[in-house]
Parts: structure tokens; sequence; C-alpha cells
């Protein structure tokens, strides 16, 4: 496990470098270390950084990208089924049928997907920097032989 000291280092670099989806990246696995130490010391702290930097977009979406980008590459390495769900979501109209998804993946994925149920029970992917984030990871897979 990090230490807390490094990460902050790590974390200051990159928001003075703005380098948001790493600052995103170190931020979220300090989350993930200390929630109360992160709640305690870090919000304000990065909320303030952002703001004198300019950024336009909450570090919580790149905390949660980052979420998103470590679940899909568990999710990629269950093997070529769960990477063609994966793979279908990505896809422009892409839809996956309620009870394969909750079936491979869980229901709680759903809800880290911020998925949207269809009228005829499917699962679609609103958000495109998911899609993006999702599209990603499988092209480690899709570049490189099988590593499951």
């Amino acid at each position: 496990m990090a230490d807390w000291n490094l990460l902050f280092g790590e974390l200051r670099k990159a928001l003075q470098e703005r380098n948001w989806s790493v600052a995103g990246d170190v931020a979220w696995q300090m989350r993930k270390l200390d929630v109360q130490r992160y709640g305690e010391l870090l919000e304000d702290y990065i909320a303030e950084s952002c703001k004198i930097q300019g950024y336009p977009m909450m570090l919580e979406t790149e905390q949660r990208l980052a979420a998103i980008r470590a679940w899909a590459r568990t999710a990629a390495k269950q093997g070529p089924d769960a990477r063609a769900l994966l793979a279908n979501l990505t896809s422009f109209q892409g839809k996956v049928s309620q009870m394969d998804f909750d079936r491979t993946f869980g229901r709680d994925a759903a809800h880290l997907l911020d998925l949207r149920f269809g009228g005829t029970g499917n699962h679609m992917l609103e958000r495109p920097e998911i899609r993006d984030v999702i599209w990603a990871v499988l092209q480690d897979y899709t570049s490189t032989d099988d590593k499951t």
C-alpha cells in the first residue's frame, strides 16, 4: 500500500503541472487509503487548487474515472465474453441486456457506470467519458494477446 505522504507529493506535483488525470488517480488512491483523512485534509485543498489552476471539471470526476478504469481492467480479465459485453457498451448505440450485465459484472457495477435502463431492459452508457475509459482499457486487450 502506498504511503500517504508520498501520494500527497505526487498529488501536489500533478496539480501544479495541471495533469488532471494523474491528480484524479492519485486523489482516488488517497481516498481509498484513508477516507476520513482525505475528507479532513484534502477535499478543500484539492478544490482550491483546481479553482486557482482554472480546471473546469471537478476532480471528483477524474477520481470516478480512475475507479471505472480499475473496474474495467478487472472486468476485462474475466474473459472474452466479458470483453464482448464491455465492447458493446462502448459502441455508439451499444446496449446490453440487464440480465447479462448483472450476471457478468454484478448490480453494483451498473451504479458505478451510471447505466440507464431502456424500456426493453437494456443498459446504455449515456456518459461519453465513461465509454471512452472502457474503450481505452479494451484497446489494451485487442492490441496484445489474450491476458486472461
